[in-house]
């Protein structure tokens, strides 16, 4: 497949210029530190935190073939609202199209939750879903909109930006219980000449990502808080680059060319069926014979007289 072809060359530039570790590294070298303002644990970088204000998040490439989901707020009042909004996720399906490094990952992932596992806390550690899609094995990664100020009492909160939330829905939402900090940022970019050295990143309005675009995340393994003594690990999404839309652009342009192509034969049938019936305009119509001497009419025979 084409869209196989191009992650891998993709993936192999990759590992030459920037990375030679296409996805997630070496988990020999981080380490599991418990953190709040929200609480919760994450991977950093090991011997970074001997200082509270130096700690080094690490943060991995993982380059996919994307599903993207809409989280949408339902409509409800009360305790159940507050919890949809809550819940409300800047979210990404995501799969490997064929590509045989992202078949690395899993183990990858097994690799990381043994060491959240093994992480100095105390609670039982439910590890990340994985779900299948068109034969293939996809994940899930996710930032939230929002955190509860409750937990984060130290910091402040960020107003969306415009391209996030033109029509400030968002900040409507949140009210006073819930701000947005750092923990629910995410970048979205684009990265230009990609394929070429000396690529670079822009920033993009989020939504000009579709379904089906060939993306780049940038996610975090952390471990958030999921009842009385239980955490759950979290593949939390920090930058979405969108590398190239050309496959998904010319897969829809195929199913239009095959959806014009149908209509067109469906219209030839249905006109073979039914008859071709002629208009007035074609129609003969036929007249007396008229003599050249005209009767007189009942005025001429008065004026006789």
């Amino acid at each position: 497949m084409l869209t196989e072809h191009w992650l891998n060359s993709y993936i192999a530039m990759c590992s030459q210029q920037e990375s030679p570790v296409p996805y997630i590294g070496n988990v020999n070298e981080t380490e599991v530190q418990q953190f709040k303002d929200p609480g919760c644990l994450r991977m950093v970088a090991k011997g970074s935190g001997r200082s509270p204000d130096d700690v080094d998040e690490i943060v991995y490439p993982v380059r996919v073939h994307h599903l993207r989901s809409q989280e949408a707020l339902m409509s409800s009042s009360g305790a159940e609202r507050d919890e949809e909004i809550r819940m409300l996720r800047q979210f990404v399906k995501i799969i490997g199209a064929g590509c045989p490094a992202y078949d690395e990952i899993q183990q990858k992932v097994q690799e990381v939750y043994a060491s959240f596992q093994n992480g100095n806390h105390q609670g039982a550690m439910k590890t990340m879903d994985w779900n299948q899609y068109d034969g293939q094995y996809a994940v899930d990664s996710h930032t939230r909109y929002f955190t509860e100020r409750r937990h984060a009492p130290s910091l402040g909160h960020q107003p969306f930006p415009m391209d996030v939330d033109p029509d400030h829905v968002l900040e409507e939402l949140r009210g006073t219980k819930y701000i947005r900090c750092e923990e629910n940022v995410v970048q979205y970019l684009r990265k230009v000449n990609c394929l070429e050295a000396g690529s670079k990143y822009v920033r993009i309005s989020p939504g000009l990502f579709k379904e089906g675009d060939i993306v780049e995340i940038w996610a975090a393994f952390v471990a958030y808080p999921a009842g009385k003594n239980e955490f759950k690990l979290v593949l939390a999404m920090r930058s979405l680059v969108l590398l190239t839309e050309q496959f998904r652009e010319e897969g829809e342009e195929r199913r239009e060319v095959a959806r014009r192509a149908r209509a067109e034969i469906i219209a030839t049938a249905r006109a073979g069926s039914r008859p071709v019936l002629p208009t007035s305009r074609s129609l003969k119509r036929r007249y007396m014979e008229v003599a050249i001497e005209e009767e007189d009419t009942a005025d001429d025979i008065v004026r006789k007289k």
